[in-house]
């Protein structure tokens, strides 16, 4: 992630991609996700780099 939140914290919309629904499994529910609408593949932070 370019900006890490602080521990615990929510990420700034423009770094968040999108949103999925875990089950109490921890297995994403399928169809459950959510566009991140704000999301920029470039900020002030840098550019938007997907994690290995």
């Amino acid at each position: 992630m370019r900006n890490p939140p602080p521990s615990g914290r929510v990420p700034y919309p423009e770094d968040s991609l999108g949103f999925v629904e875990y089950d109490k499994d921890g297995v994403i529910v399928r169809g459950k996700y959510e566009a991140g609408p704000v999301h920029r593949l470039v900020t002030e932070h840098g550019l938007f780099v997907l994690g290995s």
